[in-house]
């Protein structure tokens, strides 16, 4: 996920999402493996030694910080290059809004939609839902290529395929 998917490089910046599960400290013990990797990593205060020696520079306490805002505060606003989100739902348009240009969203799970969280029942339903402006940005990996993710979880997503490159670009622009 983080090479073949990600294709993280040196240098850039790298948020993982549930970072003290399994995949997540996979994925910090693989970010060692890459030079001059700034990673941030969410997860509760009480797993935040956990994260620092698996090297991750910016544990993240989410229950008590808008990890957003928080990325943005340590970034000087920059953001990062990629966020590994198990979380999907309204976590993938914080994602997004995150993303330096050429970033990347790799969504690889719906836990907040598995957890029955109304906001993110709402966020997957809804015509704002953040779907449509993943077009391009989303990646997948296992059996289903991105779109046919989208399309399995967002009624919206037809109305984009065909779109130009310049006309998502534009609305991309404008959000």
């Amino acid at each position: 996920m983080l090479f073949r998917v990600a294709s993280v490089r040196p240098g850039e910046r790298v948020l993982v999402h549930m970072a003290a599960g399994g995949v997540g400290t996979a994925v910090l013990q693989l970010c060692r493996t890459v030079d001059d990797l700034e990673v941030f990593g969410t997860a509760s205060a009480a797993k935040h030694d956990l994260l620092r020696a698996e090297g991750c520079a910016h544990p993240i306490d989410y229950r008590a910080t808008d990890y957003a805002a928080e990325v943005r505060r340590l970034t000087r606003g920059e953001g990062v290059d990629i966020v590994l989100d198990p979380l999907g739902g309204n976590d993938w348009r914080k994602g997004l809004k995150l993303l330096r240009p050429a970033g990347r969203l790799v969504a690889y799970g719906f836990a907040n939609l598995a957890a029955g969280s109304c906001s993110a029942r709402t966020s997957a339903k809804s015509s704002s839902s953040p779907e449509p402006a993943m077009r391009g940005r989303l990646k997948s990996y296992g059996p289903f290529p991105a779109d046919e993710v989208a399309q399995r979880t967002s009624p919206s997503w037809t109305s984009w395929v065909g779109d130009s490159p310049a006309a998502r670009a534009t609305r991309w622009e404008a959000r």
